[in-house]
């Protein structure tokens, strides 16, 4: 059994068409599944925690990045496995791990591919697969939902970009990485990425896998604003 699990304002509305397609695909096919909407901020998990419960073989994930990590809150360390179909405005994740942004591809993949493990990492004991951080990185997502209302797709994101860095001011950090690195200074950003992208396809991390055992931190010390831009 599949269930699936849909954010319906993901995209702005675009999770409900990408669900209506998908759900054609397993009628057609025969395959038994369940479909829930979201319905608040952290559903997600809740809606997860209940398919694990009910020995669910698989979630699949319909949105964007924000509803991915919901579901796998409800998810790790349990044996039922997560798909995701990119129907967000974002969509980093898919990238790093080179699903196609095409939803009905991505449901292809996902049925013929067999499972694979990949990196989780624990923020103050909330997971994250993607990018976690703090400074203009998370200003400027902090922005750009901020406008989404007002602006679609990744301009949202170009525009949170220029309001963090005319507003952005740097912060104090005592960074230790292993027990070994020690760092104690002003800086721009401190990200820890098991994906390559964030804000809609940026290369923060070009070098980030996110199966591979490690978790690559990227440091922006503290330099002039115009340095930024």
């Amino acid at each position: 059994m599949i269930d699936i699990i849909v954010n319906p304002i993901a995209g702005n509305g675009n999770s409900k068409n990408v669900f209506n397609k998908i759900t054609e695909v397993f009628d057609s096919k025969n395959i038994p599944y369940r479909y829930f909407f979201t319905k608040f901020k952290g559903n997600g998990k809740d809606i997860a925690e209940q398919s694990v419960l009910n020995n669910t073989d698989m979630v699949l994930s319909v949105g964007g990045d924000g509803t991915t990590f919901e579901i796998i809150d409800g998810l790790i360390n349990t044996s039922t496995s997560l798909g995701i179909i990119p129907a967000g405005t974002g969509n980093d994740f898919v990238k790093a791990i080179n699903m196609p942004q095409d939803p009905i591809e991505s449901l292809v993949k996902i049925l013929s591919y067999k499972e694979k493990a990949l990196d989780v990492g624990l923020i103050n004991n909330k997971p994250f697969l993607n990018v976690s951080g703090t400074g203009l990185d998370v200003s400027v997502l902090q922005y750009a939902n901020s406008f989404r209302k007002h602006i679609k797709g990744n301009l949202s994101y170009i525009a949170g970009l220029f309001t963090a860095i005319a507003k952005h001011k740097s912060k104090s950090l005592k960074i230790i990485i292993d027990d070994k690195i020690e760092i104690d200074e002003k800086v721009v950003l401190c990200s820890i990425a098991n994906g390559k992208y964030i804000g809609g396809g940026i290369p923060i991390a070009s070098y980030a896998e996110p199966d591979d055992a490690y978790f690559d931190v990227i440091i922006l010390k503290d330099v002039p604003r115009k340095s930024i831009a």
